[in-house]
């Protein structure tokens, strides 16, 4: 059942990933509390915004990556020095992975905390003309609503993690 629902919510985010890019862009930032939703695909655990970010991610890839390097080339030319900066700085995530005593939890990790956020700076300086500061604001500012709703619902509950609507089984 969990399974199906994932499919039929990536199915749904890429659509609208495919049809408005911007506004998916904006829904994922939005969207950026979600990684307490958590489930299980299999023996995988995953959590919904890691679905969320794949499906806008794939959609990058396959509609706009190649007219999009452009953008990416010239922000690279800009910025060398922070590039090679955040090139060294996945290395060295890398590097923590295989030195790690539990690398399938390492890779987990390093996926989460270091490659999908690279990657999502990626898409936001390829999109940077039509993504701009304000829009940026105004979305992570809306991703705090679910964090106030779930700490007054804490508040007048006294429980200290709603764990019945964070963890799908």
């Amino acid at each position: 059942m969990i399974l199906a629902i994932a499919i039929l919510y990536f199915a749904l985010f890429s659509f609208l990933a495919y049809k408005n890019f911007k506004t998916a862009l904006g829904l994922f930032i939005i969207l950026l509390p979600s990684y307490f939703v958590r489930f299980n695909i299999g023996p995988l655990p995953t959590t919904l915004l890691e679905w969320s970010f794949g499906a806008l991610f794939l959609v990058w890839l396959l509609k706009y990556f190649k007219s999009d390097w452009t953008e990416i080339e010239k922000f690279y030319n800009q910025r060398r020095l922070l590039c090679w900066f955040i090139i060294l700085f996945l290395n060295f995530s890398i590097l923590g992975i295989f030195i790690s005593n539990e690398p399938i939890k390492s890779l987990g990790i390093w996926r989460a905390y270091f490659l999908e956020p690279i990657l999502f700076f990626g898409l936001l300086v390829a999109h940077r003309r039509e993504i701009k500061r304000d829009d940026l604001i105004w979305f992570l500012s809306l991703s705090t609503v679910s964090i106030s709703v779930v700490a007054i619902l804490q508040k007048i509950t006294g429980e200290p993690i709603l764990t019945s609507l964070i963890k799908a089984d």
